[in-house]
């Protein structure tokens, strides 16, 4: 989860509401929140409505907006905008954008790489249980409609 990597901690307690497909049994709209020690953090996803992804990072001195942040187009830039804040509706915002890139290949190369002893891998094995026990606690939330700790991983 991006959160607890932009945060350096696990969170403390989260909530979440899921709405599953009655036919496919598959959650198809999730919303949450998490808290961390030092902020929070919320997000909605649904992999049933319209194809549409951005990411917000707000602070007390401006704001990140990440264009597709997950599964960036191969065949144009990526953008993110850096707002100062200063004008209202983003007209401050800086418009970055890094060229386009094949993801997934790199991806598969580093772990290639990876698996060959010529590289590592970029996420550990104990990052991923520390997600999914996140996760478990978040699918908790949404069954019993209260706040969740999830399971202690000794992840950072």
């Amino acid at each position: 989860m991006i959160s607890r990597w932009m945060f350096g901690a696990e969170p403390t307690h989260v909530i979440a509401d899921i709405e599953t497909d009655p036919e496919l049994g598959v959650d198809r709209f999730a919303s949450a929140m998490l808290r961390f020690p030092a902020g929070q953090a919320t997000f909605s996803c649904a992999g049933q409505l319209v194809p549409h992804q951005r990411m917000h990072i707000y602070g007390t001195r401006g704001r990140v907006e990440i264009e597709i942040p997950f599964n960036p187009p191969h065949d144009r830039p990526s953008r993110i905008m850096v707002d100062s804040g200063r004008e209202l509706g983003g007209a401050s915002a800086e418009v970055i954008e890094f060229p386009a890139v094949d993801q997934f290949m790199l991806q598969a190369e580093r772990f290639c790489d990876a698996i060959r002893g010529e590289g590592t891998v970029a996420v550990a094995l104990e990052d991923s249980v520390a997600n999914m026990a996140v996760i478990d606690a978040l699918v908790r939330s949404s069954r019993t409609n209260r706040w969740e700790t999830p399971l202690n991983t000794g992840a950072p």
